[in-house]
């Protein structure tokens, strides 16, 4: 079994791929899959350098790994091109290639040394600072309550419109994804951020969904309406100039609402 470990930046919390378990567990697995080091391998007979951050393998190779169809491995694999994640190389000779795009800076080591004497430094400072951290800490606890308190979900009426956006999102979402059940009422709510803060009208919303859930790319990224939100900008360009499969206004999936 291969030992160490990776780097994973927070940010990865903001990409599309952090709302869909399955594929987040199947990234992971291609960046703990890439060499971390430049290596020659012996494949199919001659010898072939791989890079930092590539892996030679095949779909055939990942479906089995990750037990699904070799379709559903290239669909995955294409998302992550489309959106820069990896690059990939195919041929007979040399199989399937896949790079991790920027893997070199968030997988470096240079900054490690650094690292290691800041930490040093901060756990110093750290105990130096104990005498006072109790106090600090019984004061923190009791704001802390308090603000969670003050922070409670707003509960949306089953009949209120962001609800019923939010239930026709979860509903087409589960027509190519199989995800838990979420809070409605955070989704709600989201959708309400989206119509009143980013100035759009609930119609506008109400398409944009259907249109998304539809789209072959963003049916695997919009998997919550913050997601919907984040690119609600870039997917309306592609709306307007892409000719998509219309929907009859009796297969639109009907929220009740005269937007």
């Amino acid at each position: 079994m291969a030992e160490g470990w990776v780097k994973l930046h927070r940010s990865i919390t903001e990409n599309w791929i952090w709302d869909n378990p399955q594929y987040l567990k199947w990234w992971l697995d291609l960046i703990l899959m890439a060499n971390h080091k430049e290596k020659k391998i012996l494949f199919n007979g001659s010898f072939k350098k791989v890079d930092v951050g590539q892996r030679i393998t095949s779909e055939q190779k990942l479906a089995e790994r990750w037990g699904v169809s070799r379709n559903t491995v290239r669909k995955f694999l294409s998302l992550l091109v489309e959106d820069d994640m990896i690059s990939i190389e195919k041929s007979r000779k040399n199989g399937t290639t896949y790079k991790v795009n920027n893997y070199a800076i968030y997988q470096g080591f240079s900054e490690e040394k650094k690292q290691q004497t800041e930490q040093r430094a901060e756990h110093q400072k750290d105990n130096e600072l104990n005498i006072n951290k109790n106090e600090k800490n019984e004061k923190n606890d009791k704001n802390n309550n308090n603000l969670r308190n003050s922070r409670k979900t707003r509960e949306y009426a089953d009949d209120d419109p962001n609800k019923k956006l939010a239930i026709l999102l979860l509903k087409l979402i589960r027509k190519n994804q199989n995800i838990k059940e979420p809070d409605l009422d955070k989704w709600a709510n989201t959708i309400r951020l989206t119509i009143e803060s980013d100035k759009r009208t609930g119609r506008e919303v109400q398409d944009m969904i259907v249109w998304a859930t539809s789209n072959d790319f963003w049916s695997g990224v919009i998997l919550s309406p913050t997601s919907l939100r984040k690119h609600f900008d870039k997917m309306a360009i592609q709306k307007n100039k892409r000719k998509q499969q219309n929907i009859s206004n009796d297969e639109l999936p009907e929220t009740g609402e005269d937007w």
